[in-house]
């Protein structure tokens, strides 16, 4: 293979003195074309006619093949051209590539130079003032004592002020943001503890910079006050109210001279139906002697989080399966995603996503038995207990409360034990009441009010609501997650032969991934499989439907196929649901009870009355 090298410039270059030399000689040609073809006789015998038609015929030929020559030269200048511009575009990608890749190495390099360079400057008035002369103010923390610390103060010159840290101790107001320099907005403020309010947003530079915004107030409490601006800026929002009617926070006052006034904060959520309303929103902040005063807030909403439908890792980083997903705090820890499961009861999550320093000692060691799962698959975890308080989102936050942090884990599959490695081991919330697998107490029953009453799993609206339910419900069965109510009937579309209902004692379990049923619900032409096959449709009633048992859902096998339990009730449960009916997961054909399409799931309440609970099957 040969290799050439191309010069875009120099061909380029040689297009245009191409095309120059071209109108040169078309200029030329234009000129010589009427003397030369129209040629004038010597005289008026015959020879010198002759002889000037010859002259005229040789010229317009000349013209002719000028013209063919010419399309010829402005088609070969045309390609020259677009050739240099493809090369030049090739080589600009190529240039734009390498100089982003000396860019990135060029930071990467001089990083530690950077850093010395500004420890360097930032040291005297570090020294004498306590803060940076050009940098950013650090992070407020949450001590082990609960007390949410101030934000540190912004460079003196430039940089935002730090984040105030979130108090979990009852009655300890959040950490208030930390304040900007000359130029840079002020830092937000720390969530109050229980029954405190939430911190105060930084001021802004004094030059020029908006407030920070408050912080989220402790149940019952407001939100933190918004920062202020000083000459130019607007002023921070007010902090959201803490659940249960807290008021919103008040808005920060817009800069002295220009500068609009910060919006209040929305008022604590509601504690749902037969709560309390929802919190009034905060006052919004004044405004400067060129600006508006800022919007009120609103007034607090449903007691919700998002939740989201999605795949998480199941004990290997290839391993994805659905899941329903919501995002906590644990005892002011990160925020990470647990999934929802109502098979369980209580938190267990990996030792990744809490902050022991905040934890304090465990209060007690376990074992998970029974064990998450069912059959021979089953995963069996060792954990300490601690105790603390759980930020739902949203400003929902429970009283200190029992949680589990995994040290070991096993997954039997096919009854053959493996260690698990626990950055990818699956964390839970278990939201169920009755059910035999128990880490701790249900942490929704550790919210204030009406708010420990239920939870509402609506994956169509993307959302999990605590407190009453919402909804108007189709069907109900008694017992959360475990029910003996559950009929269900199997039909072999091949042969069209359903099996008879028969009741069914199980999990209605938003973890249990794809489910499982027992082998009596079978068809007679499928008695002997260990799947159901593909195709077969699952009908599933809160009582025999002979006797007005009414339809709860019901789905067509696809994919991945349910597997069969052959051992009778209920160790293991004659059935789990799987997270089917929660999720309608694409290709399962999910309908409720009104036989309406839903392919989204049907939205689920889990009731905690009675003391075994009660799943309500809402439209």
């Amino acid at each position: 293979m040969s290799f050439v090298i191309a010069a875009p410039e120099m061909v380029r270059d040689a297009a245009t003195n191409l095309a120059s030399l071209g109108s040169t000689i078309s200029a030329a040609n234009a000129a010589a074309a009427t003397p030369t073809t129209a040629l004038v006789a010597a005289g008026t015998d015959e020879v010198s006619a002759a002889i000037a038609s010859f002259f005229s015929q040789h010229a317009s030929a000349y013209q002719a093949v000028s013209a063919r020559a010419a399309g010829f030269h402005a088609q070969f200048v045309q390609t020259l051209g677009s050739g240099a511009g493809a090369y030049a575009g090739t080589e600009a990608a190529n240039v734009e590539q390498a100089l982003l890749g000396e860019f990135r190495q060029t930071l990467q390099q001089t990083q530690p130079a950077r850093q010395r360079l500004l420890a360097v400057i930032n040291a005297p008035t570090e020294s004498l003032l306590g803060r940076p002369l050009i940098g950013n103010g650090y992070n407020g923390i949450t001590t082990p004592q609960g007390v949410g610390t101030p934000g540190g103060a912004g460079g003196i010159l430039w940089g935002r002020g730090g984040n105030g840290g979130d108090s979990i101790a009852t009655g300890v107001p959040g950490g208030a943001g930390g304040p900007a320099g000359l130029l840079g907005t002020g830092g937000g403020g720390g969530m109050g503890g229980w029954g405190a309010p939430g911190g105060a947003g930084g001021t802004g530079g004094w030059l020029h910079g908006n407030g920070g915004p408050g912080g989220i107030g402790g149940p019952y409490t407001r939100g933190g006050a918004g920062g202020r601006a000083w000459l130019f800026g607007k002023g921070g929002g007010g902090g959201l109210g803490g659940e249960l009617g807290g008021v919103g926070g008040r808005g920060g006052h817009g800069g002295f001279l220009v500068g609009d006034g910060g919006p209040g904060g929305t008022g604590g959520v509601s504690g749902g139906p037969g709560g309390v309303p929802g919190g009034p929103g905060g006052s919004g902040g004044l405004g400067g002697l060129f600006g508006v005063r800022g919007t009120a807030g609103a007034t607090g909403g449903a007691p919700t989080i998002p939740m989201s439908y999605e795949l998480l890792p199941y004990n290997s980083p290839t391993n994805l399966v659905p899941r329903e997903v919501v995002n906590i705090s644990i005892a002011g820890g990160p925020r990470v995603p647990v999934i929802v499961d109502t098979g369980s009861e209580g938190i267990l999550v990996p030792p990744q996503d809490v902050n022991f320093a905040t934890l304090g000692a465990p209060t007690a060691t376990g074992l998970t038995t029974p064990h998450y799962g069912f059959g021979n698959n089953y995963d069996v975890f060792t954990y300490n207990t601690y105790t603390a308080p759980v930020n739902m989102g949203n400003g929902i936050v429970t009283a200190p409360t029992t949680i589990g942090v995994m040290t070991s884990g096993t997954q039997y599959s096919n009854g053959v034990p493996s260690p698990i490695n626990l950055t990818y081991a699956t964390p839970k919330m278990g939201v169920g009441l009755n059910t035999q697998v128990v880490v701790a107490a249900n942490p929704i029953q550790a919210l204030p009010g009406t708010l420990a009453q239920g939870v509402l799993l609506n994956n169509p609206g993307n959302a999990l609501q605590f407190g009453a339910n919402p909804f108007n419900y189709y069907a109900s069965v008694p017992g959360a997650p475990i029910s003996n109510a559950p009929y269900i009937s199997i039909t072999d579309p091949t042969t069209a032969i359903s099996s008879v209902p028969s009741n069914a004692h199980g999990y209605i379990d938003s973890g249990g991934i794809q489910g499982g049923l027992p082998s009596s619900a079978l068809p007679s032409t499928q008695t002997g499989d260990k799947y159901v096959p593909s195709g077969d449709i699952v009908s599933f009633y809160n009582g025999d439907p002979s006797s007005g048992g009414t339809l709860l859902y019901t789905y067509t096998v696809s994919g991945s196929n349910p597997p069969v339990f052959p051992v009778t009730p209920p160790n293991p449960p004659g059935f789990n649901s799987g997270i089917i009916p929660f999720s309608g997961s694409p290709g399962y054909g999910l309908v409720n009870g009104a036989l309406t399409p839903a392919p989204n799931g049907i939205p689920i309440y889990v009731s905690y009355s009675p003391s075994y609970g009660t799943m309500y099957f809402d439209y």
